[in-house]
């Protein structure tokens, strides 16, 4: 019972501290975009067709950050 007991408790505290390190932070969000857009070493975002379901995860990185970024609206 006393061996249970401390297998939960370690399986607690590295969970808890796992959330702790992991959380987002309150960060400020920024009030508008940069006045150079893109910003430099960045590209310009490029229509590409929206894909339905889980597709986005098979999609390359670089293409699915430009899916990512147009299915946000443009305001945002």
């Amino acid at each position: 019972m006393l061996i249970a007991l401390s297998v939960l408790a370690v399986v607690s505290l590295l969970t808890t501290a796992a959330w702790l390190l992991t959380r987002d932070s309150p960060a400020e969000t920024p009030r508008s975009l940069p006045s150079r857009w893109p910003t430099a070493g960045g590209e310009p975002i490029r229509p590409v067709p929206m894909p339905t379901g889980g597709m986005a995860a098979a999609l390359p990185p670089p293409t699915r950050g430009h899916v990512l970024c147009t299915a946000v609206p443009e305001d945002t």
